[in-house]
């Protein structure tokens, strides 16, 4: 900068960079140069503020949830803070429930056949060929949710 003149003509085609601050800057450094009044309205020009998104109220947590809000208000709180703690006991007690009632059994339902692919028995299986046993309907009273 200190061989730049303005008007000369050997600098007409060159970028001519004079900031209001002058930054500490060694050789090689990378800038990215921009109009500050693009980023920011800041009046003083010497930094740049970096605003913190605003938290988002459609997922979870809200901003009201709290460490105990689940456990003091569970219907208000099932989809944003429920724990996953929560959630794994709530399965653990549907899977106790279907195996009480002999849901989990899996000689009651019929052997998977996959019409469209290979059917591969393991090696040295005993039970050879899944399409032998006549595939069978599902217990009544049962839907295919019973079945996962």
């Amino acid at each position: 900068l200190a061989a730049y003149k303005p008007g000369d003509p050997k600098f007409r085609f060159h970028f001519v960079w004079d900031p209001n601050v002058s930054p500490t800057l060694a050789v090689n450094d990378r800038l990215n140069v921009a109009d500050f009044a693009w980023f920011s309205k800041n009046i003083g020009n010497a930094k740049l503020p970096v605003e913190k998104p605003k938290p988002d109220e459609k997922s979870a947590p809200k901003q009201t949830c709290h460490s105990s809000s689940y456990e003091d208000d569970p219907e208000a709180h099932q989809y944003c803070c429920k724990s996953h703690e929560h959630n794994e006991a709530e399965w653990a007690d549907e899977l106790a429930t279907r195996r009480a009632k002999g849901l989990l059994n899996p000689q009651a339902w019929p052997p998977v056949r996959n019409l469209d692919a290979f059917e591969v028995s393991a090696k040295d299986s005993t039970e050879g060929d899944a399409f032998l046993v006549p595939s069978q309907p599902a217990p009544d009273g049962l839907t295919i949710d019973d079945l996962e």
